[in-house]
């Protein structure tokens, strides 16, 4: 599968633009599973001390924004969710693919890269870039609005198969997450990465009980309970039988 940026379409990424902010930063996460399927979270970044310069209350900025993007159909499939901090606040959002090919129809995805090829090869995932990242009227001297500008985007994504070959500016081995950092700088710095067929079972089964932590703490402490009161009821009948 393959994804040509359309040079006539919008040069700024539409995620970003509702944030009118100075000095923001970008998460961008994903998170692809043993079945190929996708989750794409996407949290922006603002100082509190800059949201409270146009703004009276941090919560009631972050509620504003949030209700612009469900305002707009494009965001439909979205899940948001916001969060104030001592320093800074964020607003995320969230959304599920079934597939790769349905990741690389996603919005942010084809706002993102200029050229992006996804190919799969007997079971070997192939991902690369090439070209620009659409930033140039947000980081250069064209933005339409200044007061819009984004410090940085960080790139993460997690596998839960093994990575064959990438060139991340960083590797968390222990998670298998490769991570690039975009800035002004580097706008055109290429992402490349390759992925196998073998499962790295130590990454799922710690994502699944961290998924459903609250249910694996509630089965633990009943199993728990459960043999605490079976050991008491033991030990009464073994004292009872003695005497």
């Amino acid at each position: 599968m393959k994804f040509r940026k359309n040079k006539l379409g919008k040069i700024i990424l539409i995620l970003l633009m509702m944030f009118i902010l100075t000095g923001c930063s970008v998460d961008y996460n994903v998170v692809v599973d043993e079945q190929k399927r996708v989750k794409e979270t996407v949290k922006v970044i603002e100082s509190n001390e800059n949201i409270l310069k146009n703004n009276d209350y941090i919560d009631l900025f972050l509620t504003e924004q949030i209700n612009a993007f469900k305002k707009n159909p494009l965001y439909q499939n979205y899940v948001f969710n916001k969060k104030t901090g001592k320093k800074f606040s964020y607003v995320t959002l969230t959304r599920n693919y079934d597939s790769l090919k349905a990741y690389s129809e996603s919005l942010t995805f084809n706002h993102l890269f200029e050229y992006a090829e996804i190919t799969t090869n007997n079971g070997i995932v192939t991902f690369k870039t090439a070209g620009k990242y659409y930033y140039d009227n947000v980081f250069g001297e064209n933005n339409p609005d200044p007061l819009f500008f984004i410090d940085n985007i960080n790139i993460k994504m997690k596998f839960y198969n093994n990575i064959i070959d990438s060139n991340a500016d960083e590797i968390d081995k222990k998670n298998n997450i490769l991570i690039w950092n975009i800035n002004a700088d580097n706008k055109e710095k290429e992402l490349y990465f390759k992925i196998g067929k073998d499962k790295r079972y130590d990454i799922i089964v710690l994502d699944y009980l961290y998924n459903n932590r609250i249910n694996v703490i509630i089965i633990a402490s009943a199993v728990i309970v459960g043999l605490l009161i079976t050991f008491i009821i033991y030990k009464k009948i073994k004292k009872n039988n003695t005497v």
